[in-house]
């Protein structure tokens, strides 16, 4: 038991055998749990004197523990993105671990439409946590001038406290690599979406890198989302020009993995005939024909720290935005030549 004989949340979990997040959807009364489980909860909780802690603390601060996310699909990319998923995942534990519950902000409560900031003030959340800044983002200004405390995994919006990888670095450390391998004549860059601040980071390492290099030619084709199609498609392009670049930096795994696949269907090899590193370190994609060399995102530590700084924000500590760092995965797709 907890110092002083004060139980918290993981002791009431443990004694009751259901989820953090269970546990706090009975006590707060929300959520979709059945009445049995509530009841259940609640009885354990009045058992071991946790009930009324929890309560008496929850009214002196005017808690509600409740966090709300902010995710933005059109991407097209859904809730299932490795990438993605890892971070809402991460994040999710550490705020369960922490006592809060998590929601989804839904702009459409009862068939009455709601702005981001209408939906919070209705939840009462005491945070919001902003996994990607890619539509809607008119309405997070709105967000940020009423104070509500907000972390983003998107570095969109510089206003707002962010933990994100260093693209910048991940940008000059996948182009170097290529050059270090011996593509100093023609190394080319499929990007993701320039209207990203992810997409123009990378970007500047490349181009960094190249000037710096002194690489002979290098061209940048931007790609209109961070697809397999995009990449696909990109690469029929390069394709088109007839003349192959030894190597591209492509900065995103799923792009990468469409660019593999058009060049493999133009009897194009990859590693033999062109050289591809990604961006991301999708889990699944190591086990791809060839398996993807790319840059690691340290996904977990992205979520994790979010939720620790969002809810250092929520107690009113002051928290900076900081950079994940990011390292290369040597795989099966880069080719050193002469």
């Amino acid at each position: 038991m907890s110092v002083n004989n004060k139980v918290n949340i993981y002791e009431l979990a443990k004694a009751t055998g259901f989820s953090t997040s269970t546990v706090s959807k009975a006590l707060n009364k929300t959520g979709r749990i059945s009445e049995t489980t509530r009841n259940l909860i609640l009885k354990k909780a009045t058992d071991m004197n946790y009930i009324a802690n929890y309560h008496a603390q929850a009214l002196s601060l005017k808690k509600s523990w409740i966090i709300a996310i902010i995710y933005s699909d059109n991407l097209g990319i859904g809730f299932s993105h490795p990438h993605f998923s890892v971070i809402l995942e991460s994040f999710k534990q550490e705020a369960e671990m922490a006592g809060y519950e998590i929601t989804f902000v839904n702009r459409n409560m009862g068939n009455t439409k709601m702005t981001y900031l209408e939906f919070c003030r209705y939840r009462k959340v005491e945070g919001v946590f902003v996994v990607n800044f890619y539509s809607l983002s008119s309405q997070v200004p709105e967000l940020i001038e009423s104070g509500i405390p907000i972390v983003s995994a998107d570095s969109g919006n510089l206003a707002i406290t962010t933990i994100t990888s260093d693209d910048l670095l991940g940008g000059r450390l996948a182009t170097e690599y290529l050059v270090n391998l011996g593509h100093n004549k023609r190394v080319y860059h499929i990007s993701g979406p320039l209207y990203t601040i992810s997409g123009q980071k990378r970007l500047k390492g490349f181009e960094e890198i190249m000037k710096e290099r002194k690489v002979e030619e290098y061209k940048v084709f931007e790609a209109d989302n961070y697809g397999f199609e995009d990449g696909y498609n990109k690469a029929l392009e390069i394709i088109e020009e007839k003349n192959l670049p030894s190597a591209i930096f492509v900065g995103g795994d799923w792009m990468a993995l469409g660019a593999i696949k058009a060049f493999q269907k133009h009897g194009i090899m990859v590693p033999d005939d062109i050289s591809i590193i990604g961006y991301d370190n999708l889990d699944f994609l190591k086990y791809s024909s060839p398996a993807l060399t790319t840059i690691s995102q340290n996904k977990k530590e992205i979520g994790r720290t979010s939720a620790r700084y969002l809810i250092d924000k929520i107690s009113g500590q002051k928290v900076e935005s900081i950079k994940i760092d990011v390292e290369i995965v040597e795989r099966e797709t880069c080719k050193r030549i002469d």
